[in-house]
């Protein structure tokens, strides 16, 4: 056998390959032991050929460290080792033919070996350089291999062999979109893998003219670690590059050092990696709904809120508040004093993003969102976040406009994330004269004709155009956009719309209308008309008052506040920092119905809700106390029961209660929402929560005044017994009780479905679980009634009846109001009064049934009625006594009338020392000792006169 292969003869290839094979069991033997001890492979022709099929066969029972090892092994006993390298290259070709043996040689790194053969070869042996050509025509992660660890010297080397080959092979690297740093068993990038240092492949892409080599040097330091080389030092694109050199460049781009990564009031940069993840849905069944809060809880478990798998939908950061304004301009403002830098530095960076610019515009969809993704970096520098404020705007609109266009999500993410930074520019760092980015103007003329005097006379007609309409229409898609990358990137670029446009009502309104259009679908038709009700509503009324409009489309907002899984949607959508940016408005209007909506927000027992408290705590706080304490009596309130739902998790205030006071006493206790009694106040028609309740005051100062149960009656009643005070919670009960339909977009209702509503609305407060007081008003007396007798007749779990230990009863026509009388016809045709005001006329087969119903109750709990003396004045002309004291006498208890009282200030007592204050705290006081010494008062029947 050896003597064949030592013979001088050449033996052909597929013969050769032959007896290789047929030597596999002894092959390594052959290779290890024979062939270097004999010296066969330097001397004979046909033996290289034998021993190519041996490796072949060696290979595939090996690995390469052991050739390694092996082809280190014989260097020092051959004597042309260069021969050996040889055959195993060309064996390797031979391999790479069977797409198992390419796997296997890219798996064991054959390229990184055959680039360094070839830097070592000082003879330039062919059969490796065209042994690394071939296995890179089959796949170019080879030739990766070997740069990695060949690095310029390789390319040199390569590139003197055979330029053609050279530039096919880089061809075939860069437009297979590979990474510089991409392994042959790792494609993706790898931070450790260092292709060159930057600086030498910066002076080559400089010095090369060859297209297809500059982009191949540019493609190599994509791939270096570029954080600290400035953008001025990459040299600048010819006029005329191809596409892929465009891309090459965007690439480096985007990895430069923009010197002005250091803005406190700008977000990080979103890294890379984001443009290439899945897509995130946004589920509007209810199914889907609960399926989220599963994720949802089951991500918080495992500590990873920015989990891909669950929607970013309950993340505070997310929901951050927006940069203030004053900031970023203090921002610009230190730009502008600092010294300029030079003339050469600004021009460089000028005329690169004059090509980018122009590169988005490109036809070819890579080079677009390659170079948006280079622009969203330049960002970084806030001179080229002014330049592209006043540049870049027009491409971009259109951009947006065709998003729906593009296939790949990537595109669509940095267009909204560049739009989101361009939001940032206040319209104090432009020039003089500049209006907000996306409320840019232009002027276009033409000519045209007019006739004057029957002759034809030219004329320039100038036409102001503007591009706010198309760009609010960008913002919102991305605040309903299902990827949470875009949807953040929208909320944030809405925030800053609204802080620096001129037309933030159009935004609002826009937007609510957005929300609106997936919220309806899912929402009960009544609830639907209702708030459709209060938007026209608000374009009827607004008689010119722009903030009119953006309240009315709160209010329908707050209807849908309530339902949990329609706040899913809303905080989702970005409702938190719109609310933010809205609270910033002067009218007190705008900043009631923000605490309508993040109050029933808070008041959700879902994972929302959890998430909402937390974030109205952690930076809502400081606006809802300075509104608390502001002169405004109604924002008092309506911020503090925001604070109470931010604070209590259990028993939640909903659209239609008010805390009007809480014991300091209750919060300090180890058990949450622990208070003694309950004081419950119900107002009549046309009254409010706390209107009804307010010291009888100018009627110039209608809105500054106090409200008695918070401001006497705590002070009274701890002062009455200051040994043993019991911790008070005095809520206010509200609901929308008008006497004409059309005075509100609310559907009327009547007195049964008021008191039912009323009662469902208490027991989720927690009204029952403690000793309550009643005190109503007209109406709300009626409705307390209903209530209890509600309770007394049917089998319910709540024990209000039995913990009512009192009720005070303000003007309650118990038996009709006499006023009450005209025709009912003549009413719905002239004045169209809602049907409660028929059921509260004179002797009322419904109120006779609800008082016999109420009077059969026990046993009956202690009632003090307290009833008007004056005529109320009701146009001039027109004085009536609403409810006389027959028709207010209920029956039992107490009877109390207030001499010079009507029947509004029957319940407004001018100071506390006002008999309609003191009669009824007294009666309380004695209520609540009962209470504390565990005895009930019993309810005598007494009438007295003050």
């Amino acid at each position: 056998m050896f003597r064949v292969v030592c013979c001088k003869s050449s033996i052909p290839l597929d013969l050769s390959r032959s007896i290789g094979r047929s030597f596999s069991r002894r092959s390594k033997y052959v290779m290890e032991e024979v062939a270097p001890r004999r010296h066969i492979i330097p001397y004979v022709t046909g033996a290289v050929m034998l021993a190519t099929g041996g490796a072949g066969v060696y290979l595939y029972k090996t690995n390469s460290f052991q050739m390694v090892e092996f082809t280190k092994r014989i260097k020092d006993e051959s004597k042309d080792e260069m021969k050996w390298r040889d055959a195993i290259a060309t064996s390797l070709v031979a391999i790479s033919n069977q797409e198992q043996g390419k796997k296997r040689i890219l798996r064991h790194k054959w390229g990184t070996t055959l680039g360094n053969w070839i830097i070592e070869d000082s003879v330039r042996s062919p059969y490796i350089i065209e042994a690394l050509y071939a296995l890179t025509e089959r796949d170019p992660h080879f030739f990766c291999d070997a740069l990695n660890s060949g690095k310029t010297k390789l390319i040199t080397i390569l590139r003197q062999y055979n330029e053609e080959s050279f530039k096919r092979a880089i061809k075939r690297v860069i437009h297979l979109d590979i990474s510089p740093c991409a392994s042959s068993c790792h494609p993706s990038f790898h931070p450790n893998c260092h292709v060159e240092k930057p600086k030498g492949l910066i002076e080559e892409i400089a010095r090369e003219k060859d297209d297809t080599v500059k982009t191949f040097y540019l493609w190599l330091l994509s791939g270096c670690k570029l954080s600290t080389i400035p953008f001025s030092a990459i040299p600048l694109p010819p006029e005329s590059c191809p596409r892929s050199m465009r891309i090459r460049y965007c690439q480096v781009l985007q990895k430069v050092n923009m010197e002005g990564q250091a803005n406190s009031w700008l977000p990080e940069l979103i890294d890379a990696s984001v443009f290439s993840s899945s897509e995130t849905r946004l589920p509007h069944s209810r199914d889907e709904f609960m399926q989220l809060i599963r994720r949802k809880m089951r991500s918080l478990n495992r500590h990873h809120q920015d989990d891909a798998s669950s929607p970013d939908l309950l993340i505070l950061e997310s929901q951050r508040p927006a940069t203030k304004t004053e900031k970023i301009i203090e921002s610009f403002k230190s730009l502008r004093a600092k010294p300029h830098a030079a003339e050469s530095h600004e021009e460089c960076l000028q005329s690169w993003l004059h090509c980018l610019v122009q590169w988005i515009s490109d036809s070819e969809e890579t080079v677009v969102t390659e170079a948006l993704l280079a622009l969203y970096h330049t960002t970084a520098n806030e001179s080229a976040l002014l330049y592209l404020a006043s540049t870049c705007l027009q491409p971009l609109l259109e951009l947006s406009e065709r998003t729906v266009q593009f296939k790949s999500l990537r595109e669509r993410r940095v267009i909204a994330l560049l739009a989101e930074r361009l939001s940032y520019v206040p319209v104090e760092a432009l020039s003089e004269g500049e209006v907000y980015c996306f409320d840019y103007q232009w002027s276009e003329r033409r000519h045209d004709v007019e006739v004057v005097d029957e002759e034809v006379v030219p004329v320039e007609v100038v036409e102001h155009k503007s591009d706010a309409e198309r760009w609010r229409k960008c913002i919102v898609y991305w605040c309903f956009q299902k990827d949470r990358v875009q949807q953040q990137a929208g909320i944030r670029t809405l925030c800053n719309y609204l802080q620096r446009s001129e037309y933030k009502t159009e935004m609002v309104k826009l937007w609510s209308e957005s929300l609106l259009s997936i919220l309806e679908p899912q929402s009960d038709p009544a609830l639907c008309s209702e708030a459709q009700g209060y938007i026209e509503r608000g374009v009827s009324k607004a008689n010119g008052r722009p903030w009119w409009l953006t309240r009315c489309y709160l209010r329908a907002l707050t209807l849908y506040a309530s339902d949990e899984e329609m706040s899913e949607v809303m905080v989702s959508s970005g409702i938190l920092p719109l609310l933010q940016v809205l609270a910033s408005s002067p009218e007190e209007s705008i900043d009631v119905q923000i605490c309508r909506i993040l109050s029933s927000l808070c008041a959700a027992h879902t994972e929302t809700g959890a998430v909402v408290r937390e974030f109205v705590r952690k930076y809502w706080r400081e606006t809802l106390e300075a509104w608390r304490a502001g002169p405004s009596t109604k924002l008092h309130f309506f911020s503090q029961r925001v604070l109470y739902n931010a604070e209590n998790s259990e028993a939640e205030l909903g659209e239609n209660v008010f805390v009007l006071y809480e014991d300091e006493a209750a919060k300090t206790k180890k058990e949450a929402n622990d208070w003694d009694v309950d004081i419950v106040f119900v107002h009549g028609l046309r009254g409010s929560f706390y209107k009804t309740w307010r010291e009888q005051c100018p009627a110039t100062d209608v809105d500054h005044c106090v409200c008695w149960p918070e401001a006497y009656l705590p002070a009274y009643l701890k002062n009455a017994r200051p040994s043993r005070p019991l911790s008070l919670r005095i809520l206010s009960v509200d609901y929308p009780a008008t006497i004409q339909v059309s005075s509100t977009p609310q559907h009327p209702l009547s007195l049964q479905q008021y008191a039912h509503f009323i009662r469902g609305e208490l027991i989720k407060a927690g009204v029952g679980t403690r000793p309550v007081v009643f005190v109503g008003h007209s109406m709300g007396g009626l409705i307390v009634k209903h209530v209890l007798a509600e309770e007394f007749e049917g089998d319910y779990a709540s024990p209000m009846l039995d913990q009512t230990k009192g009720i005070v009863f303000f003007s309650t026509p118990h038996k009709g109001s006499p006023i009450v009388k005209w025709n009912k016809t003549t009413l719905e045709k002239v004045l169209r009064f809602a049907p409660i005001v028929y059921q509260l006329k004179a002797s009322s087969p419904d109120l006779l049934e609800l008082n016999k119903k109420f009077l059969e109750i026990q046993p009956m709990p202690p009632i003090l009625t307290i009833n008007e003396t004056c005529p109320l004045h009701l146009t001039k002309g027109v004085d009536l006594l609403v409810v006389p004291p027959e028709y207010g006498r209920i029956g039992v208890g107490e009877f109390v009338t207030l001499e010079g009282k009507d029947h509004l200030s029957v319940c407004k007592p001018k100071d506390p020392t006002d008999p309609s204050f003191t009669i009824a705290a007294s009666f309380i006081q004695r209520v609540l000792d009962g209470v504390n010494q565990g005895v009930v008062i019993p309810s005598s029947q007494k009438e007295v006169k003050k």
